[in-house]
């Protein structure tokens, strides 16, 4: 999460959520286009998935 909060900078912010009740998370981006966003929710997607979560 750190990595893209500074490759974001002040133009936009991540919040990784999990679940308490469900073994889910919730990636949130927000970024000046949709393709920033999406290539920041996919790498940390991607981490977590590394980390033995399943996408």
């Amino acid at each position: 999460m750190s990595k893209v909060t500074k490759a974001l900078g002040d133009t936009g912010c991540i919040s990784v959520c999990e679940s308490g009740t469900e073994p889910v998370a919730c990636v949130m981006v927000e970024a000046p286009d949709k393709d920033t966003c999406q290539k920041y929710v996919d790498e940390v997607v991607n981490v977590i998935c590394e980390n033995g979560y399943k996408a």
